[in-house]
Order: structure tokens, then C-alpha cells, then sequence
């Protein structure tokens, strides 16, 4: 499970909280657009069918999205490939409603949930991109069918106006906060890189599992590679990610090191590794 522990532990920086802000913004505005697509369509196949005198359908025929856009496409008013992308974009939709960990979870920083549903089957995926293709057919087919068919009037769109304003200009408020913090990342991550490259301490093998005991916690060995790295100038979080462990453990450890002397301490011979395997396939056959 060790590896499987983010080292600055699980509470998300400011970054990934504006992120999850701006995916539950673009969510709202995606479900609503969704819905509105799949109004728009069945109202016009029924609205151009009441009006008539030899109708389409038979009286009564209840419709749904997918059968007035299999409709508009035998009619040649939508193309095989909008039709498949719209499939899309309200399979998108339902996402939203019913799976909405799946397009979040990314965000997180639990390696072992990541690890979980990256082996599920068929994990969505958060698509940035479908908002802005929702919005297009918004536009789009209006403007499309109106030439040819009769259009329904609706309110929704009137009593979603607000809302719809208020999450846009939160958007682009995000959009830029994030982009400073991406590029913030960008220069911390950059030095966190140059810090844990180990050069010739390559052989302490901070990660080795044999400086843990059993219970995970940091064997006399592995006390001894997490000095050697303070003696070399790392800092706690650069050992906490070369080492796979906490920072606040790191912390802890260079506390104790400094009053032992810090890089002025007595000389140390390393302790042989700990042997956590054979100990392990022992038990397994007692």
C-alpha cells in the first residue's frame, strides 16, 4: 500500500479544487444542453408531424431522442457521423447523472482508487471537448431544421438563463486561475524532478522495499538512506517522493536528524537490509 500513497498525503492542492470546480461547472452546463438537444429533437419530429395531412408516424407514437435522430438521419438532415456523435455527447450526459466518480477521479490523488477503476471496464473518461460540441448543436441544428421542419417554442431555456450565465463566468474565472496554477506546477514539479535525482547516491535505492519493516515503518536501514539523503542536501518532501513515503514522516526524520547533528553527526556504517521476503514465504508454509 506504500506505493500506493500520494507523499503530500490526500487533501488536494488549490490546482486539482479549482479543476473539480470547473469539471462541476462544464457538468451542470453539459447535462442541461444535453437535455435540451434531446427536447429539441423529439419536439420538432412532433410538432412537423401534427401539421401533416399525411403524417409520418402513427397517432400517438411516443418518441425519443434516439428515434427522432435516426429520423433526421434517414432523412439526410443529420450525417452517420453526427448521428454517431451525438450518441456521444447524451451517452456523456448520462455519465453525469449516474457515473459521476468515474469523471472525477483522475483528479484525486489516491493512487490506489486510480489503479481501481483504470482495470474497470469501459471507465468514462472526463472529455473537455464535449461541452463546446454540445453547444455547437445547440446552435447548429435550429438553424439547420428550421428550414425545413416546424419548431417547437420552449421556455427551459429562458429559466436556465441565469444559471447559464452564472457558470460561465465562473468558468472563465477558473480557466485563468488555473492556467497561473498549471503554470506554478509546472515550475514546482520541475524542481521536485531536479531534487530527487539521486547522481551518486544511486546506490542507497531509496524505494528499495527492504528498508521497511513488515508493519511499513522505516527499518534502521531505511533511518539510515533517509539521513544519508539530508546529509546530501534533500529536502523532506524530495526524500519523501524518492523514498515513497509521507511527508509529514519525512518531517518527522529530519527533525531527528537535526539533533543528532545534521550533517555534522557521527559517522554511520549502513544496516544490512531488512529481510522482508524471506520472512514472509517463512510464514506462508508454517
Amino acid at each position: 500500500m506504500r506505493s500506493l500513497e500520494h507523499p503530500e498525503g490526500t487533501k488536494l492542492p488549490a490546482l486539482e479544487r479549482n479543476i473539480l470546480k470547473f469539471r462541476a461547472f462544464e457538468m451542470m452546463l453539459s447535462f442541461f444542453y444535453a437535455e435540451d438537444l434531446k427536447r429539441f429533437l423529439t419536439s420538432t419530429v412532433e410538432v412537423s408531424d401534427r401539421f401533416r395531412t399525411k403524417k409520418r408516424f402513427k397517432p400517438g407514437t411516443k418518441f425519443n431522442y434516439a428515434m427522432a435522430a435516426d429520423f433526421f438521419l434517414k432523412e439526410g438532415h443529420l450525417s452517420k457521423a453526427e448521428r454517431h456523435e451525438l450518441k456521444t455527447l447524451i451517452d456523456f450526459r448520462n455519465d453525469i447523472a449516474h457515473e459521476p466518480h468515474t469523471l472525477t477521479f483522475d483528479i484525486g490523488r489516491s493512487n490506489f482508487i486510480r489503479k481501481l477503476l483504470e482495470h474497470k471496464i469501459e471507465t468514462p473518461k472526463y472529455d473537455y471537448g464535449k461541452l463546446k460540441r454540445l453547444k455547437w448543436y445547440r446552435r447548429a441544428l435550429p438553424e439547420r431544421f428550421g428550414k425545413h421542419f416546424g419548431l417547437a417554442m420552449s421556455s427551459d431555456r429562458l429559466f436556465f438563463e441565469a444559471a447559464e450565465k452564472t457558470y460561465e463566468a465562473e468558468l472563465s474565472k477558473l480557466a485563468k486561475k488555473i492556467n497561473r496554477q498549471i503554470a506554478a506546477r509546472k515550475i514546482r514539479t520541475d524542481q521536485i524532478v531536479k531534487e530527487t535525482t539521486l547522481g551518486e547516491l544511486v546506490g542507497l535505492e531509496p524505494d528499495d522495499p527492504a528498508h521497511f519493516r513488515d508493519n511499513g515503518t522505516l527499518s534502521e536501514r531505511g533511518v539510515e538512506v533517509c539521513y544519508r539523503l539530508f546529509d546530501a542536501g534533500k529536502t523532506p518532501l524530495a526524500v519523501a517522493y524518492m523514498m515513497r513515503v509521507s511527508k509529514r514522516t519525512t518531517l518527522a526524520r529530519h527533525k531527528e536528524w537535526k539533533k543528532i547533528g545534521g550533517v555534522k553527526r557521527p559517522t554511520v556504517e549502513l544496516p544490512p537490509r531488512h529481510p522482508r521476503k524471506e520472512r514472509r514465504s517463512r510464514r506462508r508454509y508454517t
